[in-house]
C-alpha cells in the first residue's frame, strides 16, 4: 500500500528518513503549488529525481555544452541519435567518449538540486509507491539519503542570510576591470553573464551551478565591489515564492513547545507551569508521529491505540479520521478546551 498525504501534516524530511531507514526501493510523487517531482528510491537511496518544472533547465546534455565537455554539434548528433534508437542520452554519450565520472557527477548535482528546491515546500501532497526500481549499470547513481537531508537543510539555511541581499529583478553592470586569477572558477563564470541586460532570474537559468550556487556568487561579486545593480526589472512576484520563509523541519518541536509555555504562562490560573513538560510533549508528539507513519507504511493501517502516557501521566489522545489521524496532548487539563498539545 502506497504512503501518502499532507506535506503540512507529514515534512519532506521526515518522509525521506522514513523511506531511508525502511531501506525501501519505489517512486515518491511530490505535488506542489511551483513544481511536480518525482524521486526515485533503491534500498532507501535516491537514483534519480524528475523536476516539471526544472526540465528544461537541467537536460544533461544542455548543461555538458555549457561546461565545455561537449559542443553543440555532439549534443545534436547525440540527441538524433536518441530520437532514432530509443536509449538514454547518457548511454549515448558514453559511446562517445564522455568520462563517466563526469555525466554522474552532473546528475548527482541535479538530484541535489531538486531536492533542495523542495525542502522549503509548506504545501503539497506526497505520495510513496513502493516498487522495483533497476538500478542504471552503465550510470549507477546512487545517493545516500541522509546526506541529501544534510545538504538540503544546510543550503534551506543559507539561502535565509542570501535572500535579503538579492532580487531576482535586478540587472547588473560590471564596476571595474580584473584582473586574471582575482576571482574563482564560478565566479569567472557568472561575470561572463553579467551584461546589463541579464537580470539575476535571468542569470540562474542561464548558469549550470543551479539557483543556489548562482545567487551565492552573485552576491559575493556585488559585496567584493565587481558589480553593481543599476535597476530592477519587472516585477514577477511568483518566481521565488517557494524559497521564501525557509524553516527546518527539526526546529518546529521547540518552536511550538516554546509557545505553548509561553500561552500557558499567560492563561495558566496556576501562572507557572513546568516548561519541561510542554517541551517533553513537544518532542514525544513529533516521535509518536513518525512512528505511526512508520507503522502505516509497513502494514498498511494505523495502528489501533497508542499506549503511551504524556509528561502530566494521562494517554496520548490519539485516534484515526478519514483523512489520517489525530494526535494530541491535553496538557496539564482534565478535559479538551481547545488549547491542547499537538
Amino acid at each position: 500500500m502506497a504512503l501518502e498525504g499532507s506535506i503540512k501534516d507529514f515534512g519532506l524530511a521526515d518522509i525521506l528518513q522514513l523511506i531511508y531507514f525502511q531501506r525501501k526501493s519505489g517512486v515518491l510523487y511530490l505535488d506542489g503549488k511551483a513544481d511536480k517531482v518525482k524521486l526515485f528510491f533503491v534500498n532507501g537511496n535516491v537514483i534519480s529525481a524528475e523536476s516539471r518544472r526544472r526540465l528544461e533547465i537541467n537536460k544533461l546534455g544542455k548543461v555538458l555544452v555549457k561546461r565545455g565537455i561537449i559542443d553543440q554539434e555532439q549534443l545534436n548528433s547525440a540527441l538524433q541519435q536518441q530520437n532514432k534508437q530509443g536509449e538514454k542520452l547518457g548511454h549515448i554519450l558514453l559511446e562517445i567518449g564522455v568520462a563517466k565520472e563526469a555525466l554522474m557527477g552532473i546528475i548527482e548535482e541535479q538530484i541535489t538540486e531538486a531536492v533542495t528546491q523542495i525542502m522549503g515546500w509548506k504545501q503539497g501532497t506526497y505520495e510513496f509507491t513502493p516498487q522495483v526500481i533497476n538500478m542504471d549499470d552503465e550510470l549507477p547513481v546512487s545517493i545516500d539519503t541522509q546526506h541529501l537531508l544534510m545538504e538540503g537543510l544546510r543550503i534551506v539555511d543559507e539561502w535565509s542570510l542570501i535572500e535579503g541581499k538579492l532580487n531576482i529583478n535586478t540587472i547588473y553592470r560590471k564596476t571595474k576591470k580584473i584582473e586574471k586569477g582575482q576571482l574563482t572558477h564560478e565566479e569567472e563564470d557568472i561575470l561572463r553573464l553579467i551584461d546589463e541586460e541579464r537580470d539575476v532570474s535571468a542569470i540562474i537559468e542561464e548558469s549550470d551551478m543551479g539557483d543556489f550556487e548562482t545567487s551565492r556568487v552573485i552576491v559575493s561579486l556585488e559585496e567584493k565591489g565587481i558589480i553593481e545593480p543599476i535597476e530592477l526589472a519587472a516585477v514577477i512576484p511568483e518566481i521565488r515564492a517557494e524559497k521564501k520563509g525557509f524553516s527546518p523541519k527539526y526546529y518546529i518541536p521547540v518552536i511550538l513547545s516554546v509557545i505553548l509555555f509561553l500561552g500557558w504562562l499567560v492563561y495558566s490560573s496556576q501562572g507557572i507551569v513546568d516548561a519541561t513538560r510542554f517541551v517533553k510533549a513537544g518532542n514525544d508528539i513529533e516521535d509518536l508521529r513518525l512512528f505511526i507513519e512508520a507503522y502505516k507504511f509497513s502494514n498498511g493501517a494505523y495502528p489501533a491505540s497508542i499506549n503511551r502516557p504524556d509528561p502530566w501521566g494521562r494517554p496520548y489522545v490519539y485516534r484515526v479520521t478519514n483523512d489520517g489521524f489525530d494526535l494530541y496532548s491535553l496538557g496539564p487539563k482534565q478535559q479538551s478546551t481547545g488549547g491542547e498539545i499537538y
